[in-house]
Formats: C-alpha cells, sequence, structure tokens
C-alpha cells in the first residue's frame, strides 16, 4: 500500500510541475479552453502511467484529489474541477470493456469534464457572463477537441510505457 501510495504522489506531483509550465504556454491560446487543449495531453500521458501499473477503480480518483490537494494552494475552483474530473474518469474504468480503449476514453473524458467542470464554475463564478461570449457551439468544439487531446495524451502514455519505462508486474 505504501509503494502505490508513494507512487501516485509521484505522479500527481509530475503533474504540477509540468501543467505550471504548460499553463502559462496555454495562455497565449486565446480561444475557450485552450488550458485544457494544451495541458490535457501532457496531464493525461502523466495520469495513465500509474493507471496502467493500478487499473483499479479508485486511482484515477486518489491520484486527482492529490493533484486537487496541492493545486488548492493556487487555485481552489480548479481543484474542484481536477476532484470532479478524477471521480468521473474513475467511473469510466466500471465500463465492462476489455484493453487499452477503456483507459483512453477515461483520459478523453477526464480531459473534456475538466473543461466542463471549469466552464460552469467560470460561468457561476461570472454571473453568467462567460455564455454571453461562448456560445454551445463553441462549447461543444472546445469539448471534443479536449477529449480527443486528452486520448492523445493516453496514448502517448501507453507507447511511453511500453518503450521506455518497464512495468513491474509484481505489483
Amino acid at each position: 500500500m505504501t509503494k502505490k501510495i508513494t507512487t501516485l504522489a509521484m505522479f500527481a506531483v509530475l503533474m504540477v510541475i509540468g501543467g505550471y509550465f504548460l499553463y502559462f504556454i496555454s495562455r497565449l491560446l486565446p480561444i475557450p479552453g485552450g488550458k485544457f487543449i494544451v495541458m490535457g495531453p501532457y496531464l493525461t500521458c502523466v495520469m495513465i502511467l500509474p493507471l496502467l501499473r493500478y487499473p483499479k477503480f479508485g486511482t484515477l480518483s486518489m491520484i486527482n484529489v492529490v493533484f486537487g490537494g496541492i493545486m488548492v494552494i493556487f487555485n481552489p475552483w480548479m481543484t474542484l474541477a481536477i476532484i470532479v474530473s478524477g471521480i468521473l474518469a474513475d467511473l469510466i474504468l466500471l465500463i465492462p470493456l476489455q484493453g487499452k480503449g477503456k483507459l483512453l476514453l477515461a483520459m478523453g473524458v477526464y480531459n473534456g469534464v475538466s473543461l466542463l467542470v471549469s466552464v460552469w464554475i467560470t460561468n457561476y463564478v461570472t454571473g453568467k457572463l462567460l455564455f454571453k461570449i461562448m456560445d454551445m457551439p463553441v462549447l461543444l468544439l472546445a469539448f471534443s477537441v479536449a477529449v480527443i487531446t486528452g486520448i492523445i495524451g493516453g496514448y502517448a502514455g501507453l507507447k511511453l510505457q511500453k518503450t521506455y519505462l518497464k512495468l513491474d508486474k509484481s505489483m
């Protein structure tokens, strides 16, 4: 159990460090959901690696509780989006599918739901001004791109695992 907690915490810290740099790069992209399009592939690439080691329900939730706990220092609203997205992506693991497709779907859902929760929070905080700027087709397009980039990040994580990292089956 200690090994699992250490692994999950280590990957959560990797998400914070890499995400920190990508967050500033993503601010240069002037489109709604740009942060999730830029940061999503990295975050899902890093997140799928511990999921491969512990492919059970609860793994994504635990990673995102740790990740959200660290991010609460910067933005409590972001923490809410992180934790909700992790739980909903974790629910995908309950779908009776076999193979890596379920893991990739979970990564896409994670990134897409992160976008939707953040949009909802932003709209709530701004007093519903966001939807005057961003209409439904733009939101759906941003969501679709976020899901796709999440899946791409998950796929990159699978390739990284297969090519460069050794998965110890005794864990």
